[in-house]
C-alpha cells in the first residue's frame, strides 16, 4: 500500500502548527469533523509515547505526517522532537536529524546499577580514574577520557557532544 501525498492529507486533516494536532476535516471510520486524529502510543519509559494517526489501515506517526504537511514531501531522514516530547508535535518543535543525531537529543538510561550522568562509566578496577567518559558517532565510539569524578567526565562528555551532535546535543537531563 503506497503513503499518503501531500494532497491527500490535506484533504483529510487540517495541521495546526502552533499546537501540533492534526484535526478531521471530512467524517473518517476513526474521527468526527473537528475532532483530533489519532491516540498517543504508551513509551516504553513510562511517559507517552508517539501520537499515531491511522489512515486507510495505515498506521503513521503524526511528526512524520506534520513533515508532509508543512514541507510538501516525507522526511528523509528521522524526526527529532527537540524537547524530547514524543507526543509534542508543534512545527516549531521538530527538525530533521541523522540517526546519530537523533540519538545524541536522548536522556540518560536510568536504573544501571550505579546512577551517573548521560555518557559517563564507572569502571572500579581503575583506582585513580574510574569514570570514563564517552559517546558514539554513528557506529564508531569515542572515549573522551578517564577522570577522577562523574562530574569530570560528564564535563568531558557535555563538551564532546557539544562538539560532534552541535544543536542536537543534550547532557544529563
Amino acid at each position: 500500500m503506497a503513503d499518503i501525498d501531500c494532497f491527500n492529507l490535506r484533504k483529510i486533516f487540517h495541521y495546526d502548527p502552533l499546537v501540533g494536532d492534526f484535526i478531521y476535516l471530512q467524517h473518517r471510520r476513526r474521527g468526527t469533523v473537528g475532532s483530533t486524529a489519532g491516540y498517543i502510543e504508551q513509551g516504553t519509559d513510562g511517559l507517552p509515547g508517539y501520537r499515531v494517526i491511522q489512515i486507510e489501515c495505515v498506521r503513521y506517526y503524526a511528526h512524520r505526517l506534520a513533515w508532509l504537511y508543512m514541507t510538501g514531501g516525507w522526511p528523509r531522514k528521522n524526526i527529532d522532537h527537540a524537547d524530547r516530547n514524543k507526543a509534542n508535535n508543534r512545527w516549531a518543535n521538530l527538525r530533521e536529524a541523522t540517526e546519530t543525531q537523533n540519538k545524541a537529543n536522548v536522556p540518560r538510561r536510568r536504573g544501571r546499577k550505579y546512577d551517573l550522568p548521560k555518557g559517563v562509566s564507572f569502571d572500579p578496577r581503575l583506582s585513580l580514574r574510574p569514570y570514563s567518559a564517552r559517546l558514539q558517532v554513528g557506529r564508531q565510539r569515542i572515549s573522551l577520557g578517564h577522570y577522577a569524578s562523574p562530574n569530570e567526565a560528564s564535563m568531558a562528555y557535555g563538551a564532546g557532544a557539544k562538539k560532534y551532535f552541535g544543536e542536537f546535543a543534550r547532557g544529563d537531563s
